[in-house]
């Protein structure tokens, strides 16, 4: 027997195999992490930072 016939055979009576799903919300695993880049700035005057987002 082998896996093509095995696959087959569970499709036909609904069965699933069940294992642990990739876990895409970890740090590791994110597509692309931006750096945070105003960590250690003083901001101690209005309009002294702006913000914008750009489409990826």
């Amino acid at each position: 027997m082998n896996r093509k016939r095995v696959r087959r055979l569970m499709h036909l009576m609904g069965l699933e195999a069940i294992y642990p799903e990739p876990n895409l919300s970890k740090r590791l695993h994110a597509q692309y992490t931006r750096p945070y880049l105003l960590r250690g700035l003083t901001i101690g005057r209005p309009n002294h930072v702006w913000e914008s987002i750009l489409p990826i």
